[in-house]
């Protein structure tokens, strides 16, 4: 007999005592019907010969009643483990019980699924797990969350342009410090061969006195020989 529930328990599977692999016949317990609505199909499948085969009840010859449904085969064996999905109607809701019929003996199934039941909530931590507000520590991980993924494609590339800058920078402080350095040594040639000119200058004048102080010489001497033979002349005389 079909157990109705208004509470959140599990939907209960039992076999029919004469199910076997060619009639497959099965009770549902405890389906929860507090939400409204009513059982509008129920269907079995099988991992063998009905693979990816939904088999409907056979409402015209087994009426869903007491909570027992039966299928017939439909030239193959049913193997299981079987699947059974069951619909509820107002508000149109399946759930389906994946390999809950193991066997054909008689056994009981229960499962973990029903209608009726709120949404699962994401339960909230408790105020003792909550880490203390730092804000400097929020904000950062805020900046490292935010720097991560495509966000960190503007830094990615304004640190190589930085780099590149500083490279350009580089090489242009070693040009002009070579450019000034070879600008100086033209200043030096030219004030070496300054120099050197006044030298030979020098040289030209002391040469120019020296020939004119030979020259007085040579003019002292030949007064002085004028003078001797005049006086030889006098004696002469």
């Amino acid at each position: 007999q079909r157990t109705m529930s208004t509470q959140a328990q599990n939907i209960l599977i039992t076999n029919h005592p004469h199910t076997q692999e060619w009639w497959v016949a099965f009770f549902i317990h405890y389906i929860d019907f507090s939400c409204g609505g009513s059982i509008s199909n129920v269907e079995i499948t099988d991992n063998f010969n009905y693979n990816g085969i939904w088999l409907n009840y056979n409402q015209t010859k087994y009426e869903l009643y007491g909570g027992m449904c039966a299928f017939e085969n439909e030239g193959f064996q049913f193997t299981p483990p079987i699947t059974i999905r069951i619909t509820k109607s107002y508000p149109d809701e399946s759930i389906v019980l994946s390999n809950i019929i193991t066997s054909f003996g008689n056994e009981r199934y229960e499962s973990t699924e029903n209608f009726c039941r709120p949404p699962t909530q994401t339960s909230m931590p408790s105020i003792s797990t909550i880490a203390p507000y730092n804000s400097s520590t929020t904000i950062f991980n805020k900046q490292l969350s935010d720097n991560t993924g495509i966000n960190s494609l503007p830094i990615i590339i304004a640190s190589i342009a930085c780099i590149f800058l500083c490279i350009i920078g580089i090489l242009i402080f070693i040009v002009l410090r070579k450019k000034k350095k070879y600008s100086k040594i033209p200043k030096r040639d030219n004030q070496d061969s300054e120099n050197l000119h006044n030298i030979a200058a020098n040289d030209q004048q002391h040469g120019r006195n020296e020939v004119e102080a030979q020259g007085e010489d040579q003019e002292d001497l030949e007064d002085m020989y004028d003078n001797k033979h005049n006086e030889t002349e006098v004696l002469m005389t």
